[in-house]
């Protein structure tokens, strides 16, 4: 767990925890049982805030692909970035790609891994 913010009422506790080389938020209540993942995309997410009303978190999204940016989660809403700081020092820029796959190591251990494809970049003066 990397970091984490109560819900206004105190009834749940959300979390960011790593996944597959990846770091998802999920969700506990205080009343017990198991986690359930709130967002989980190919992406690192972290630092999370509950807004007051409950209703919404709020949280800072990067991908190998986009710079971070801040993003809200709704019950069953679909995700819209809420920042565009970084777009126009992104726009035009080459990215590099992260492609996932799984390696097996000596002892027969599952190894999740990255493979990082620079970008390429415009030649010129």
């Amino acid at each position: 767990m990397t970091d984490f913010t109560w819900a206004p009422d105190s009834t749940r506790l959300f979390f960011t925890v790593e996944d597959r080389g990846r770091q998802v938020l999920q969700m506990v209540p205080v009343t017990g049982g198991g986690a359930r993942t709130i967002v989980s995309a190919a992406s690192t997410v972290d630092e999370v805030a509950s807004r007051p009303d409950g209703k919404t978190l709020v949280y800072t999204q990067q991908t190998a692909r986009a710079p971070t940016r801040s993003s809200p989660a709704q019950g069953g809403g679909s995700e819209r970035p809420l920042t565009h700081f970084n777009d126009a020092c992104a726009g035009g820029m080459p990215v590099a790609r992260a492609r996932g796959f799984w390696v097996e190591a000596a002892d027969q251990a599952r190894i999740h891994s990255f493979l990082t494809q620079t970008a390429r970049f415009p030649t010129g003066s």
